[in-house]
């Protein structure tokens, strides 16, 4: 922390780009990592995006039915619909067969979250898709935890202070879609903001990929990769793993980071932790 207030962001340690021989190791590296299954299939990413296209569909005629039973007219209920997006590992492009998927729903200011929380909830428990429905709208972050046709997914919902989504001035990665939001709400669209803004930094994203698949696997075969449990969780995991791959050797593959990244990785968060605490 001196050293970046008086010095500024330092340079990355270098910009050098990798051998043949570093190319060779690099998908020793995948090879592993596909050893321990942490590649979703074609066909399952597939699926994936068949499922989140239902629950989208879902939720647009949800969104129908309570806006024409709040005494707005059909036409016009068409109109005000929500919007589907995904965060967290699915919309990092780290997502393994295990996975499940985090997303959540943009709604305009007649969906609140007791409506989502019941009715919809309502709505999910009629569908024959819908398997170990569960409900948490007491929970730091409110979510409704389902499988759907076999795919795990964790619903969450923010609601937007306009009648129709398309009345929103601001775009996603504006900070003034903060504005008039209550806690809640700005955590829920922290997830996607976050995982936008890491995508959009890192100059190489199958490299981010990679790398972020063997941190990650570091910290579960440790027990450390929990936040229910006090440690960090996957986006945690994910922003540490873009500083140090971004700011410190942004232009090599895996392999050659496996001696020099992972060893400063480690190096440079433990002393930052010891020098806060």
């Amino acid at each position: 922390l001196h050293v970046y207030v008086h010095y500024g962001v330092s340079d990355p340690i270098t910009f050098n780009y990798p051998t043949q021989e570093d190319l060779k190791k690099g998908n020793d590296v995948i090879e592993l990592l596909k050893s321990y299954n942490l590649f979703e299939t074609e066909i399952a990413l597939k699926k994936r995006e068949k499922v989140l296209g239902m629950i989208n569909k879902l939720f647009y005629e949800f969104v129908i039915e309570i806006s024409i039973a709040q005494g707005i007219n059909e036409e016009e209920a068409k109109e005000i619909h929500g919007n589907l997006y995904t965060f967290g590992s699915y919309r990092l492009g780290v997502i393994t067969p295990n996975s499940d998927i985090d997303c959540i729903f943009l709604s305009p200011k007649n969906i609140t979250r007791e409506i989502f929380f019941n009715e919809f909830f309502l709505k999910l428990q009629q569908d024959k898709n819908v398997k170990k429905l569960q409900a948490l709208p007491e929970t730091y972050t409110p979510i409704i935890k389902f499988i759907y046709d076999g795919v795990d997914i964790d619903l969450l919902l923010a609601t937007l202070p306009y009648r129709t989504l398309k009345d929103c001035p601001y775009s996603l990665d504006n900070d003034y879609i903060f504005k008039n939001q209550d806690d809640i709400t700005v955590r829920c669209l922290n997830g996607i903001r976050v995982a936008d803004l890491i995508l959009s930094l890192v100059p190489n994203k199958e490299q981010f990929r990679n790398t972020l698949r063997f941190i990650k696997l570091w910290a579960k075969r440790r027990g450390l990769y929990s936040n229910i449990l006090g440690f960090l969780g996957g986006i945690s995991w994910a922003l540490l793993t873009h500083t140090c791959h971004n700011h410190l050797y942004p232009n090599l593959l895996d392999a050659k980071i496996r001696k020099n990244y992972i060893l400063f990785f480690f190096i440079i968060f433990f002393f930052f932790f010891f020098k806060l605490y």
